[in-house]
């Protein structure tokens, strides 16, 4: 199954309509490669920032630390991070109150209720005001790490009791911290250690080597209709970000490694070394040969861990709202209602895992079909769900 061609035309298509201005496609089907190709101003090997898309990465690294020894699931944040010991909450009042510590496996179930920045009065202002502090810290401190700035973050109250409820946050950032704190290492060292180096993803990493700067994709913003992208340059900053940390989406292109590693969002990465990734999850934890994780842990990972009370409670988070059919777990949507998911032009299986990310790429893993897709676009605008619902019907589709 799955209409390879078809996939192509619809790319093509916007591109002539000029409301995609590039993107990149890597597919393989029982073993096969069926599709390996550039659109528009984007080679085939363009690089990407990956933005959400990070967090399967970084459940892989925590996952293979588990075998190590080195992280429990059930263990606490605190257990590794000592400021995390005394974590409080807002309440119902929104009075700031103790509250039982956050695990692991909260973490990787975005069950902790540390959200991301925003506006909102509580737990997204207080993640807001902190983010602007330390970004002015690493204007004047050039020796920050991950693992400071995220042990400064264990002052930070939650929006709900750690595992009651569902919320898009900032978990896999924290993640990245307890990376750094298990093994003294800085994260994006473990990372290329632990899973990149192993598996071949030589273009992956916090950030894109001078040398590679001209394989960058085409960066846009689309007008809110969809009907047409306006294109924007995309300087190297060759000096650590201090601009942003876990949001907004930026233009510019990390060439040194950050002082702060986002876990859910500040890797780059190209399809074809994506698809790797995916492609090992696929194989139960092994590729080319090279065993990352065990079977058992891999089954683990994607299988749900979700009652049908915190299902109904994730699709109420307007994240978790934008996957209906989907479960969440280990950092993956994972289908297990695909009668729902048809709204998103899914047709898929159960047990199809994957994730998407702000700047319009997704990625899904189906079992069933032995399929793995990564599709990559850069847009300022975030997903493009019309495009997405397309290119999933074809690839449901027979040729």
């Amino acid at each position: 199954m799955s209409n390879w061609n078809k996939i192509s035309d619809v790319i093509n298509e916007e591109i002539e309509a000029k409301s995609l201005a590039g993107a990149a496609v890597y597919a393989v089907q029982n073993g096969q490669e069926k599709l390996n190709q550039g659109y528009g101003k984007d080679r085939k090997d363009a690089i990407y920032r990956l933005y959400s898309m990070t967090k399967v990465a970084t459940a892989v690294v925590i996952f293979k630390l588990v075998e190590m020894g080195k992280i429990a699931l059930d263990a606490n944040i605190g257990d590794y991070i000592p400021s995390w010991k005394h974590h409080r909450i807002f309440d119902k009042n929104k009075n700031i109150v103790p509250a039982k510590e956050i695990t692991i496996q909260e973490l990787l179930n975005m069950q902790s209720g540390m959200p991301y920045p925003g506006d909102n009065q509580f737990g997204p202002n207080q993640t807001k005001l902190f983010e602007q502090e330390i970004e002015l810290e690493m204007k004047e401190n050039s020796n920050l790490t991950t693992l400071d700035i995220v042990t400064k973050a264990g002052n930070l109250p939650g929006d709900f009791e750690p595992g009651t409820n569902w919320q898009y946050g900032i978990s896999a950032d924290i993640l990245a911290g307890v990376i750094e704190a298990v093994t003294g290492k800085r994260a994006y060292e473990v990372y290329q250690e632990l899973v990149f180096k192993p598996l071949a993803m030589n273009d992956t990493d916090f950030r894109v080597p001078t040398d590679k700067l001209k394989r960058v994709s085409v960066l846009t913003k689309r007008d809110p209709n969809y009907q047409y992208v306006t294109e924007y340059e995309r300087p190297a900053l060759t000096t650590p970000r201090t601009d942003t940390m876990t949001l907004p989406l930026v233009d510019s292109v990390d060439t040194v490694e950050p002082y702060f590693c986002a876990g859910g969002g500040g890797l780059y990465s190209t399809v074809q070394d994506y698809a790797k990734l995916m492609l090992m999850l696929l194989n139960k934890g092994e590729l080319n040969g090279v065993r990352i994780l065990k079977p058992e842990t891999v089954e683990f990972m994607t299988t749900p861990q979700m009652t049908e009370e915190m299902y109904e409670k994730m699709h109420q988070d307007p994240v978790g709202h934008g996957v209906p059919g989907y479960a969440y777990s280990n950092l993956l949507r994972i289908l297990v209602k695909p009668e729902e998911a048809r709204i998103l032009g899914v047709n898929g299986n159960v047990g199809e895992f994957g994730w998407d990310a702000a700047g319009g790429a997704f990625c899904l893993a189906d079992p069933t079909t032995k399929t793995v897709m990564v599709y990559m676009q850069q847009d300022l605008s975030g997903a493009e769900p019309i495009l997405r619902r397309k290119i999933y019907s074809a690839l449901m589709e027979e040729e």
